[in-house]
């Protein structure tokens, strides 16, 4: 389950934008090393990744009993959508953290390998939570899914130099009908940061492709192609059925749980040039997928095309 991580993920995107701009992300000279800069950057990480881990442990799993470490198995739970959600997440995190190392001196590729490593413990932390949690556990899944959002970020950079392919988010809000409102409020919550973070009803995850960057000199550099993968009509991880809070049961096994994959334009933001330095080092880490229109296909083998689709 991807939980709030995305404070962390903030806190980093603004550190970038505040200090660090496009040059600073190309490859430095390991001469250039600024001391100083590199002890308040592991700093600052190392304080962001223990606070969160405490926040988390104090409030996010205070209302579920503590056990003795352990592992489960929950690949089959909504659909792989929560395990793209923290590949995107250990991808998200890796690029403002190595562009943090860049501002301190480091080469890009140093700061990729490092960046990535603090985006990959702040994750693993996370499962280690689980696995004292009786809620949860320590997921292989979850861990083979963060290993290959990372190794996406790394990979580029350590062969490209830039990423050609991205990892991004998109979210639709969802109106649930009655029948299913209490079990929804419930299992995604009621506020929009909520529902963000835990309705894998209403989440979308791209791959979002730079077409140009792979050879094809007449695509303008600003438009990707994107791949989209989400699910629809899950009221369960596993099952549509469940228990109120009184003990009654409900079932809508006799809805189908569908997956979704998506076709559509993206904007390529790491190139546009704004002029402004702190706006395009925000565009550069910038992992949303911008509305656009969308070409969808259903496990039920429905298409459907959207004008507009978040």
């Amino acid at each position: 389950m991807v939980k709030k991580s995305y404070g962390l993920v903030l806190i980093m995107l603004l550190f970038v934008a505040l200090f660090t701009n496009r040059s600073a992300a190309q490859d430095m000279p390991e001469k250039k090393l600024k001391k100083g800069r590199l002890i308040g950057v592991a700093a600052t990480q190392a304080i962001g990744i223990g606070v969160t881990m405490y926040e988390l442990s104090d409030i996010w799993y205070k209302d579920y009993p503590r056990t003795a470490f352990h592992f489960k198995s929950d690949m089959k739970v909504w659909h792989q959508v929560d395990k793209t959600g923290h590949a995107y997440t250990a991808y998200t995190l890796a690029g403002p953290m190595a562009d943090m190392y860049s501002w301190a001196g480091l080469g890009r590729k140093s700061s990729a390998i490092y960046g990535t490593l603090c985006s990959y413990l702040f994750m693993t932390s996370i499962e280690v939570l689980d696995g004292q949690s009786e809620e949860w556990g320590f997921s292989y899944g979850d861990m083979l899914a963060n290993t290959a959002g990372a190794a996406l970020f790394l990979g580029q950079e350590l062969g490209w130099e830039e990423q050609r392919v991205q990892l991004k988010f998109s979210y639709h809000n969802i109106n649930y009908e009655p029948y299913y409102k209490a079990n929804t409020d419930r299992l995604f919550g009621t506020s929009l940061t909520e529902r963000m973070l835990k309705d894998y009803n209403a989440q979308t995850y791209w791959l979002s492709v730079s077409v140009h960057s792979f050879g094809v000199d007449w695509w303008p550099k600003w438009l990707n192609v994107a791949v989209g993968h989400g699910g629809e009509q899950m009221y369960g991880a596993y099952y549509n059925s469940w228990k109120d809070e009184n003990g009654k049961y409900y079932d809508a096994n006799h809805i189908p749980r569908l997956r979704q994959w998506y076709i559509s334009p993206d904007i390529n933001f790491a190139a546009i040039n704004t002029g402004s330095g702190f706006v395009n080092a925000l565009l550069d880490r910038l992992t949303i997928k911008l509305p656009a229109p969308t070409l969808e296909y259903r496990s039920n083998g429905k298409l459907k095309f959207h004008a507009i689709y978040f």
